[in-house]
């Protein structure tokens, strides 16, 4: 509990903790003692004497309200929580956008009134919504979160999270990954996509040098006309976010070590890793460079934001079904598992803090499985 003592044996209880937060009760008892030695300088110098004691009180109550700028769960989100989230999180933007918009029917809540039974409801109808459980587990870590920095802060006394377990979900979640013959379409699409592109050049500057005009640099034979074909097989090498690709710089890449390093401002983990570059991803890096002027190290290895337009097109060319760019990932994962590679291994390339992260993308293929089973059948005799 929480009190307020003017003189000695004259005192008020505030609030009970948590309901009423540190932050709160300091805020009260600064304006009530303020208040009282105000009111007693007055009455020494002959003006009004003191006023009761509950109306001090009340006083003290009513301008800590004004003046406590996180009362709601909206205030916290967008104010204190959120630029926090912005300064020190790498997808502190996305996570203050998260939580807006999930907790959207409950942002007007106060702090102190957030309790387990009213996060049990908003979970009801989020899922009854159709809204997956993994969906709605994510978001409450993300509150959970801003809940444990508002407790951190004074804001609020304890985590009401903390009764709230997170909701079943299937761990055998979708993993979906190149079989052989989609992974040559692909590769033959951006190859038919290059030369084509390659030829266009070509045409163009030839048709500039016949007008007088300054041609275009050429595209070497093994070079590439954009950024899309290099993503893509160095996604395919590495295993890399689309995120950490697109933040690489010429400077994180070691030739002499064959290592590709992913900063900590970088990884979703927060944590650098370094992720070895096999024949490809090294040729890959090479390509990149020819019929160009060697890149400074600080300049961006892809300079894009968006790369939806032009991974739309090929992978709708190469018929992919129901894959993604961030599905290469899971297939560069996958085939290291298939291949022998042991899931720890596995989980240190991918940067994953959590074994059972690895476990989710890095299932065997079924038709692996189904190899694995049948070799029960070649040690058995025929009957």
């Amino acid at each position: 509990m929480f009190y307020v003592e003017w003189k000695r044996g004259q005192r008020y209880l505030i609030g009970d903790y948590p309901i009423t937060t540190l932050a709160r009760a300091r805020a009260v008892a600064t304006e009530v003692l303020a208040d009282y030695l105000d009111r007693q300088r007055h009455s020494r110098a002959g003006g009004p004497g003191p006023v009761p004691e509950l109306v001090l009180l009340k006083r003290g109550r009513d301008a800590a309200d004004k003046g406590n700028a996180v009362e709601t769960l909206r205030d916290l989100i967008s104010g204190d929580y959120g630029d926090w989230a912005e300064a020190n999180r790498k997808s502190g933007k996305a996570t203050r956008n998260r939580l807006l918009s999930a907790f959207a029917s409950v942002l007007d809540t106060r702090l102190a009134d957030v309790n387990p039974l009213q996060l049990e409801r908003w979970r009801r109808d989020r899922l009854a919504d159709g809204v997956s459980p993994a969906t709605v587990n994510r978001d409450f870590a993300a509150l959970r979160g801003a809940l444990s920095k508002a407790v951190e802060w004074g804001h609020l006394g304890a985590n009401p999270m903390r009764a709230v377990k997170a909701s079943k979900e299937d761990k055998l979640t979708r993993v979906r990954y190149l079989s052989a013959d989609e992974e040559k379409r692909l590769r033959d699409v951006l190859s038919a996509r290059d030369a084509r592109r390659r030829q266009e050049r070509a045409n163009r500057n030839a048709w500039c040098k016949s007008r007088g005009m300054e041609p275009l640099p050429a595209i070497p034979l093994h070079g590439y006309p954009d950024h899309l074909t290099p993503m893509i097989l160095l996604a395919l090498n590495t295993g890399l976010r689309r995120g950490e690709l697109t933040s690489l710089m010429w400077f994180d890449i070691n030739e002499a070590h064959k290592m590709l390093t992913v900063r900590s401002s970088n990884a979703k983990s927060g944590k650098a890793r370094h992720v070895p570059l096999n024949k490809e991803a090294i040729r890959v890096l090479a390509n990149m460079q020819m019929g160009r002027e060697t890149p400074a190290p600080s300049e961006k290895l892809f300079d894009v934001h968006s790369i939806k337009t032009g991974w739309k097109a090929v992978a709708e060319a190469a018929k992919l079904k129901d894959f993604r760019f961030h599905d290469l990932r899971h297939h560069f994962a996958s085939s290291l598992v298939m291949g022998g590679i042991d899931l720890n291994t596995v989980r240190e390339l991918l940067g994953h803090s959590s074994p059972v992260m690895t476990l989710r993308y890095a299932h065997l293929a079924p038709d692996h499985l189904a190899d694995a089973v049948s070799v029960l059948d070649k040690k058995r005799v025929a009957v």
